[in-house]
């Protein structure tokens, strides 16, 4: 793990859609026995509305802390968890073809993944991923799937005056640099936005994988 190896990946540009797709709406359905496994994501901030729906987890099931702020976990809990603790295929990847899709490129070095599900008004703050200090552990793969773009939903990207929206395909995975800032907002009347969430550990084999699925 190292920012040489996170830098290599950044050079072809700092978000970049891969080969890799799914049929979102195939996708949809097939993740639908599990909407009572839906948890509050960051249940430390309890009045954003967002959800998340575990694609991993410590142990395969649906009752762990994966859906939780790393850092709100050792606050809480004086217990120090990694994106790379949660590697266990939760049973959303075994049940849906679409979900095997997105993960089976980057299976062999899986972190913690999973779908975010946000309600008109659901949003995430301008931030940065990472702690800025320790080499990166995870590059990410985001992949949107429903109410994604512009006029009902913002996913904004940059700093300052640069900070644009970005203007997806859905059911294609993207790798995006979330070291640099963004932000989220669901701006619609009665449409959720769903988006599944993959954290790739960063090694050389990874980078390998990335670099040859960008569309070049």
């Amino acid at each position: 793990m190292s920012w040489h190896l996170y830098n290599i990946m950044c050079n072809y540009g700092d978000i970049l859609p891969t080969k890799y797709k799914c049929a979102p709406g195939k996708l949809q359905k097939e993740i639908e026995p599990f909407k009572d496994k839906w948890k509050k994501f960051n249940p430390g901030k309890p009045h954003i509305l967002r959800d998340g729906l575990s694609v991993t987890s410590l142990d395969g099931g649906f009752d762990g802390n994966d859906l939780d702020s790393l850092k709100d976990v050792m606050e809480r809990t004086g217990e120090i968890f990694y994106e790379a603790s949660y590697t266990t295929l939760t049973p959303v990847y075994y049940e849906s073809e679409e979900v095997q899709k997105l993960v089976d490129p980057w299976k062999k070095w899986i972190a913690r993944s999973h779908f975010i599900r946000l309600p008109p008004g659901g949003f995430f703050p301008t931030h940065c991923d990472g702690d800025r200090v320790n080499d990166p552990e995870v590059f990410r793969i985001i992949v949107p799937i429903k109410n994604v773009n512009p006029p009902t939903f913002h996913f904004m990207f940059g700093g300052g005056p640069t900070m644009l929206p970005i203007y997806w395909q859905q059911g294609t995975a993207y790798f995006m640099n979330t070291h640099k800032p963004h932000c989220l907002f669901n701006n619609s009347v009665n449409s959720d936005s769903l988006w599944l969430i993959l954290n790739v550990k960063v090694c050389e084999e990874a980078v390998q994988t990335q670099k040859f699925a960008v569309y070049t």
